[in-house]
């Protein structure tokens, strides 16, 4: 477990088991094992406008949304949002180990395989080993998942470690293959937000 002093607030006032904290949707759930959908903090989480994460109120519109490649690519996901200091320390500590095990995104669209490239891992992203982190104040809940509009801010995240200037050139690599899959309008929104 991590020390108290590197903690997020919200996060440290989680109750822990034998090597983590527990994500406040998931508390009373067996480890490892994935909620049934809708899951049952669902509308409590949304009706009271709590953090996803930590179980406690965000006082603004304004939330952050720990989405996949995918998530990202479509503006779409499928739970709640959350503080920016609970996604961060999500995207640090609960998705490399596992702890987010709930994801409903951690089955890799097939339409995505193409972007990462096992012969040069600087070419393309990672998408089973990737989060990011999108804060927005534009957000709709739909009937199964959340749209989102325009980021405020956006961070990416590659086994718990930031992707600042990783490179990744959408231009030629990435480009060409999101042409070939009928995904470059998407690919061509998200540029601005790459690492």
């Amino acid at each position: 477990m991590m020390k108290a002093s590197t903690m997020y607030g919200n996060v440290r006032r989680l109750p822990a088991d034998t090597d983590a904290f527990v994500p406040w949707f998931a508390i009373g759930q067996k480890a490892g094992r994935r909620p049934p959908w809708p899951h049952p903090q669902l509308n409590r989480a949304i009706a009271g406008g709590l953090c996803w994460l930590c179980g406690r109120p965000n006082p603004t519109q304004r939330v952050t949304f720990v989405l996949r490649v995918q998530g990202a690519l479509e503006r779409k996901a499928r739970d709640p949002g959350c503080h920016w200091g609970c996604a961060h320390y999500a995207a640090k500590v609960w998705v490399p180990n596992g702890r987010l095990g709930w994801f409903h995104e951690t089955e890799l669209d097939p339409r995505l395989a193409w972007l990462s490239d096992e012969h040069d891992p600087q070419r393309g992203i990672d998408c089973a080993e990737t989060v990011v982190l999108w804060q927005t104040d534009e957000w709709e809940q739909k009937a199964r998942h959340f749209t989102l509009g325009e980021p405020s801010r956006v961070e990416w995240y590659r086994q718990g470690v930031a992707m600042a200037g990783v490179p990744i050139d959408p231009d030629s690599y990435l480009g060409a293959l999101a042409e070939r899959h009928k995904l470059a309008p998407l690919f061509e929104r998200l540029r601005p937000w790459l690492p």
